[in-house]
């Protein structure tokens, strides 16, 4: 029984794909994530935690706890080709 409940979880709850459309290595973001306090939500955490199929053109939202971690979120983002616009 735990094997099923391990292969169950290991394709509903795969973070890696549900962030693969947005940036090009989801280890690195989530790295950069946990040195950053950052936090994803809306409707992608959602769908996630809902195990729903991913929306085409889903936004990514991100919080960032703390003003100086922003600019290292940020440069990072621009790393992934993303602009910031202040």
């Amino acid at each position: 029984m735990r094997i099923i409940v391990d292969e169950f979880i290991a394709e509903k709850y795969n973070i890696d794909a549900r962030l693969s459309p947005f940036v090009s290595n989801s280890m690195e973001f989530r790295s950069i994530m946990a040195r950053t306090n950052a936090l994803v939500s809306g409707s992608v955490a959602l769908d996630f935690f809902k195990r729903t199929p991913a929306q085409p053109e889903q936004e990514l939202d991100i919080f960032i706890a703390g003003f100086k971690n922003t600019s290292t979120f940020c440069d990072y983002l621009k790393t992934e080709g993303y602009d910031f616009y202040p």
